[in-house]
């Protein structure tokens, strides 16, 4: 009977190769239907599977977008050309604010005001100047020296004004302004100042 030799020095009849290869036929015809059978079947079987799961993760994702679309209908929108419009107009009136305290003229302000702010204005200037009263704004010392504005929200802005006098010494003032739209235009619609001539140690 004719024997060879396999790379491992063993000894292996024709036959006995035969048998082998059928016994492994045997073995994956009879696995092919369960767990861990071979990698056909366990393909076929795999296929179907994942093709639901991507269905399911694909649903709860479009589910989910659909909810936080509701509960959060201006996430990422992009502001309305009205919004920016209006938004310029806050910025360029509190320029404006700011800047007429720096040269002490409240005309400017007073121009820009609601009704009831011009009010509240003229009966603050009387306190100054008497019944004849003005628009010339606080006094000649301490002087506006530099001011920064900061957007509070939507209808206000808090402005810091940074004073000085002769000696030299520094101070610091902070007003609140809010706007409101009046015939289509916005306006101060109140104001205050809620930190007076604090001092500093130095130029901010």
């Amino acid at each position: 009977m004719d024997r060879r030799k396999d790379e491992h020095g063993l000894r292996f009849t024709e036959e006995d190769r035969k048998k082998v290869f059928q016994k492994i036929k045997e073995q994956e015809a009879g696995n092919g239907d369960q767990p861990g059978g071979t990698l056909a079947a366990r393909l076929k079987k795999a296929v179907p599977l994942s093709a639901s799961i991507i269905v399911l993760i694909l649903f709860a994702g479009l589910l989910l977008l659909t909810i936080n679309e509701s509960l959060f209908p201006q996430t990422g929108q992009a502001p309305s050309s009205e919004d920016e419009a209006w938004i310029e107009d806050i910025e360029e009136l509190s320029f404006i604010w700011a800047n007429a305290l720096k040269e002490r003229d409240g005309k400017p302000r007073y121009e820009m005001m609601s009704p009831e702010a011009k009010e509240k204005f003229i009966e603050e200037q009387k306190t100054v100047s008497g019944t004849d009263w003005n628009y010339v704004l606080c006094c000649s010392s301490p002087w506006v020296v530099e001011f920064e504005i900061e957007r509070k929200d939507e209808h206000s802005v808090m402005i810091t004004y940074l004073t000085q006098t002769s000696e030299p010494r520094y101070y610091k003032s902070v007003e609140v302004i809010s706007f409101r739209e009046e015939n289509g235009r916005a306006v101060v619609d109140e104001y205050e100042t809620v930190l007076e001539d604090e001092e500093v140690m130095e130029a901010e």
